[in-house]
């Protein structure tokens, strides 16, 4: 996704700002950790998102879905759809973990 090019200048330490814009848009605080890595011919950052702490989330609002729907009296069918898609989702990432050897 290229929205607007933005120029900024490398200092002799190589840091280069990240536009206050783009940190809002991706959620970047201060402190954050920030992935940076070559694809191409290009140099990409990227908020960092532990694996680990995506999986969990899956698995949270798998469990938190299960719950709501026991606490409201809920059918299997009416959360049948989402719970699938979330399992699916945990299942991709186990995929992802396997072929990338973590």
């Amino acid at each position: 996704m290229k929205v607007a090019g933005i120029i900024r200048n490398c200092d002799n330490l190589g840091r280069v700002v990240i536009p206050k814009e783009l940190r809002k848009a991706f959620e970047i605080k201060d402190g954050d950790p920030v992935e940076i890595y070559a694809q191409d011919d290009a140099i990409v950052l990227k908020k960092y998102i532990p694996s680990y702490d995506l999986k969990t989330k899956i698995e949270n609002a798998i469990t938190s879905l299960k719950d709501l729907a026991e606490y409201k009296g809920l059918e299997y069918e009416d959360t049948k759809k989402i719970n699938d898609h979330l399992g699916l989702a945990l299942l991709e990432f186990e995929k992802l973990e396997i072929n990338s050897g973590k």
